[in-house]
């Protein structure tokens, strides 16, 4: 069983051939541009597409897939994350990378201490670290994002599992 990694995000068709845009993280830019299909989840699980070719200019992508030959085809995957293979990242250091605050959004935080699972509404930038924050009881609470509290992050289900302390959330 494969692990996936969350590289990117589909943004929108572009041109009428089934090509489209999309963002991509710098630290895989190589990576995607070395492979020869991108995984997009449908139904929970990621499904292979393969890539006819890609084109880079100002930091957006340009990607054709072969199964795509329409705006239409495309419009269904707008706003899809990209995943790559775990086996398919060139650099595991690149696996480690600093916590940024885009990162996350649309993520949840499961607390391995209290069992208890937690949308996050949104990250904020604070000094020294970035903090989730999340609502719990009718109110806002922060979680600091820091890799002691982090136990593992799965981006494929988008679910951060943390240890956080005692009484952090009440």
């Amino acid at each position: 069983m494969f692990k996936y990694i969350k590289i990117g995000e589909l943004l929108k068709p572009f041109k009428t051939d089934g090509e489209f845009i999309a963002a991509i993280d710098e630290l895989f830019s190589e990576d995607l541009l070395n492979s020869n299909a991108i995984f997009i989840k449908e139904n929970g699980l990621e499904v292979p597409f393969f890539i006819e070719y890609i084109e880079y200019d100002d930091e957006l992508y340009y990607i054709k897939i072969e199964e795509f030959d329409s705006p239409e085809k495309v419009k269904k995957y707008n706003s899809s994350n990209i995943y790559l293979r775990e086996c398919d990242i060139s650099n595991p250091d690149k696996l480690t990378h600093p916590i940024n605050k885009g990162e996350f959004e649309g993520f949840s935080i499961y607390d391995k201490n209290s069992g208890k699972k937690h949308q996050i509404l949104r990250i904020e930038e604070y000094p020294q670290q970035l903090m989730a924050i999340i609502e719990e009881g009718g109110s806002e609470h922060l979680i600091p994002l820091v890799e002691d509290f982090i136990e593992s992050i799965d981006y494929s289900n988008n679910s951060i599992n943390m240890n956080l302390p005692l009484n952090l959330i009440e």
